[in-house]
């Protein structure tokens, strides 16, 4: 019934008369607290000596916060920095675990299709909490390495968050702390690491996520459509539209396993990290070809961003692979499909594509 009615000042006179007319008036404020979040709750019962009332109660929604998801936020916002809330006994590193893991779950929700009006809603509280008042860089830069290892490698998890902010906080911390090292990250180069991920530009991943997002939510709804009225047509065996129509929705089906399977390992370069000192993925390499006499030049990315008609060549592909690696100066012979290759590398530069 409380939560029916639409007007806060409402809300604010059937409290007071609760308080007036109700013994343990205190239990009710409590319990109503989650569907009328304000602070003169919380100051009312303070002030009436009730914090083990409180505190129990705020623990209780921070512990359940998949299901006070608006109140967890707003506790988040309006409470931690008053001076009480120090005696709540919740750590500041929990509230911000519990944030990353809430962007989680609502990406996840959205992604299949439920609540979405209201998951996009906390998903854009979390967002701006965490990112653009830059509570988490904050905390994470004035924290030890531990600290800024476990909160990130966290955040790392969140595939469907935007590349660019992963990057950025990243930068930030291995500018503070140039020797750290995040939970599950091994020495690798991006040859190692491409034998177990695909690497690609961050602009090929939203391509790619943009590609997943209209199948989704075009084609695959307009596939289903077609589909229904095919079958209301009857005599499926001899319909042309519907056989045509769930041959259309199996080609989507694994468009979309090959996208998102692609998408979930994909790893994107980090500009910082290129190695001119050998040809590696993002680099322009210029190559003298030895039987020809004539300088050829390509440009190392991934399967992504391959256009070998414009010499760019995926560092999975047998001629990329073939020079990978290679120094200024070295002379590479190779056949590949039983054609032979020689090449005197003449020089090692960051790609057009990077800057």
């Amino acid at each position: 019934m409380f939560n029916s009615i639409q007007y806060a000042d409402l809300k604010k006179d059937f409290l007071t008369e609760v308080k007036k007319n109700i013994e343990g008036w205190q239990n009710y404020y409590v319990q109503l607290f989650p569907y009328f979040l304000n602070k003169s709750i919380i100051e009312e019962l303070l002030q009436k000596g009730f914090e083990d009332l409180v505190k129990d109660k705020l623990q209780d929604m921070m512990s359940h916060y998949r299901e006070f998801r608006e109140a967890f936020i707003w506790i988040a916002k309006n409470a931690v920095d008053e001076p009480w809330f120090e005696n709540i006994s919740i750590q500041y590193e929990k509230i911000l675990i519990n944030m990353i893991h809430l962007l989680a779950i609502t990406f996840r929700d959205i992604s299949n299709k439920k609540d979405v009006t209201e998951n996009k809603k906390i998903n854009r509280a979390v967002q701006i909490y965490l990112f653009k008042e830059e509570r988490l860089e904050s905390f994470i830069l004035d924290g030890d390495e531990d600290t800024v290892s476990r909160l990130f490698t966290l955040l790392m998890d969140v595939k469907e968050l935007e590349v660019s902010i992963k990057l950025d906080l990243r930068q930030k911390i291995k500018e503070k702390y140039p020797n750290i090292k995040f939970l599950g990250e091994q020495e690798e180069t991006p040859v190692a690491a491409g034998t177990r991920s695909l690497i690609a530009l961050e602009s090929s991943l939203r391509s790619k996520q943009k590609e997943l997002k209209n199948i989704l939510e075009v084609e695959v709804p307009k596939n289903s459509k077609e589909i229904g009225i095919a079958i209301e047509m009857g005599d499926l065996k001899e319909n042309a539209e519907y056989k045509a129509g769930k041959e259309k929705q199996e080609s989507l089906n694994i468009q979309v396993g090959k996208l998102k399977e692609g998408i979930e390992k994909v790893k994107v370069f980090d500009p910082s990290t290129i190695d001119l000192k050998k040809v590696s993925f993002g680099t322009t390499v210029v190559l003298l070809n030895t039987i020809s006499k004539e300088e050829e030049t390509f440009t190392i990315l991934g399967p992504w961003e391959s256009d070998p008609s414009n010499n760019v060549i995926s560092y999975v592909s047998p001629f990329g692979n073939a020079i990978l690696g290679s120094k200024k100066n070295a002379k590479l012979a190779f056949t590949i499909n039983e054609k032979d290759y020689k090449y005197k590398i003449l020089s090692i530069e960051k790609s057009e594509q990077l800057i």
